[in-house]
């Protein structure tokens, strides 16, 4: 709380101290519920697994070592879900509820789901399954592009395929030339279904901040992109099997289905990233 606001003042001072005070202490409650509920999965862990999964703050090998493709390709720093016991996998997903919102939780959940029907599709194919995990948004994004008009269209829709993330592992510090259709030549209830899809990724993180990221991203609205690659129809209440980027000065996204399992619609590479903070080095420099 900045020191001016603890004077004595009246009116719309008042409100401001009283707003400023709750806003910080309901955002030290929630870190202090990460804190606690990393503290009481960390004592679950046995030595050996401590070990394993424990690494320095300031290890930057580490905190880029991360991959969307199957473990059998990628080995992944860590331990596995599948090694925990139900205690420790039970701690564990409390940690990762802990830091996100309710949506966001059952978006992880639905989404290790999603890879254990692959899984069972495949014969138990053993690079599939939610057990593999380490520590529906497509409906949204059809609806934007159903809102734009033919010419809009013509500007949104790619004229090449994608088949992947164009900056998913490895591809650090990497920017690529925005393209599609910019938000600025959007009408405002076009810009309101394209904030909405952005929320499904700025709403997974907790309430205490997602605030503040859509403040952010919606301030950035008119520099934002939207670019569509691939079939443009599909059924109600299904995953598309088109890929899709949302970029902007503070955001990237990407949808891409992989045919790999068999039903694209089933197996989707996704991303959300903040260019200018990736692995949150513009908040640890200060």
């Amino acid at each position: 709380m900045n020191v001016f606001l603890m004077k004595t003042i009246r009116g719309v001072g008042a409100l401001a101290l009283i707003c400023s005070s709750v806003t910080a202490a309901t955002a030290q409650t929630a870190t202090s519920r990460i804190v606690s509920a990393a503290n009481t999965f960390l004592s679950t862990l046995n030595e050996k697994q401590r070990q394993g999964m424990v690494f320095a703050f300031d290890d930057e090998k580490q905190r880029a070592n991360w991959s969307n493709f199957p473990t059998s390709f990628v080995p992944r720093a860590g331990v596995s879900l599948k090694e925990l016991n139900a205690a420790q996998r039970s701690a564990a997903l409390v940690l990762v509820s802990s830091a996100l919102s309710r949506r966001g939780f059952e978006k992880v959940e639905q989404i290790m789901e999603g890879d254990e029907v692959n899984k069972v599709k495949e014969g138990n194919n053993p690079i599939f399954g939610k057990d593999l995990y380490f520590i529906s948004k497509s409906d949204k994004a059809f609806a934007l592009l159903n809102a734009l008009d033919e010419n809009q269209r013509k500007q949104a829709i790619l004229s090449y395929r994608l088949a992947d993330l164009v900056l998913g592992p490895g591809q650090d510090g990497k920017t690529i030339q925005p393209e599609g259709l910019k938000a600025s030549a959007m009408n405002d209830r076009q810009r309101a279904i394209l904030l909405d899809l952005v929320s499904e990724w700025a709403g997974i993180i907790h309430e205490s901040a997602a605030a503040a990221r859509m403040a952010e991203l919606k301030a950035d609205i008119t520099e934002t992109w939207f670019a569509w690659s691939g079939p443009t129809t599909a059924a109600s209440g299904t995953n598309i099997t088109a890929y899709y980027r949302i970029q902007g000065p503070h955001l990237v996204i990407e949808y891409a289905p992989q045919r790999l399992g068999g039903d694209p619609s089933m197996h989707v590479h996704t991303m959300y990233r903040d260019p200018t903070n990736d692995y949150g080095r513009r908040l640890t420099a200060k």
